[in-house]
């Protein structure tokens, strides 16, 4: 009786080890990446086309201010994309560019933080394609400046943290590419 009690508490010792490694494994490339678990770096815009499969938006032109081409480009597996821009002179993340799946209601969390509404209205009253455009009050304490749209089942988000007058300029032009 004494050697198979031993025998299972062995057994539930190594399980135990074996499952503290294999979640410290885990997390190695998430410590390293910045990235939560899923969300895989694309090295270009090209490689993340490739990736998904998908046109991305991309504006037809942006501010000087930033960097481009885009400092970060990931995705999820089920298809949420966000590409990050710069600003040339911080190095702070300053453009946002999101798409969500078809009949998806938001961007995934861990690509798109939430941030508080401060300000919330529709851009025009186009049946076919409204865009929603909102003041944002991150959790870092900065002002984020927001545009979204669904056209053609796939949500798009705009978030830049530049003049309201240059999301709508960047937008705009999204929102004509995609309404094709």
């Amino acid at each position: 009786m004494r050697a198979t009690a031993r025998a299972v508490v062995r057994l539930l010792v190594v399980t135990a080890l074996a499952a503290v490694v294999l979640r410290v494994l885990d997390a190695v490339p998430r410590v390293f990446t910045g990235l939560p678990r899923g969300v895989t770096l694309a090295a270009s815009l090209d490689a993340l086309r490739a990736q998904t499969g998908l046109p991305l938006p991309m504006p037809s032109s942006y501010p000087a201010d930033l960097e481009w081409p885009p400092w970060r480009a990931v995705r999820t597996p089920d298809g949420h994309t966000v590409v990050t821009a710069r600003h040339a002179r911080t190095g702070q993340p300053w453009l946002v560019l999101a798409t969500a799946p078809v009949r998806a209601t938001a961007v995934a969390p861990a690509l798109l933080p939430t941030a508080r509404v401060l300000q919330d209205v529709d851009a025009d009253g186009s049946p076919e394609v409204t865009m929603r455009v909102q003041r944002l009050g991150a959790a870092e304490g900065v002002t984020w400046h927001q545009a979204s749209w669904i056209s053609h089942g796939r949500l798009t988000v705009v978030r830049y943290r530049g003049s309201l007058a240059d999301l709508m300029w960047m937008a705009n032009s999204l929102r004509a590419r995609s309404s094709r």
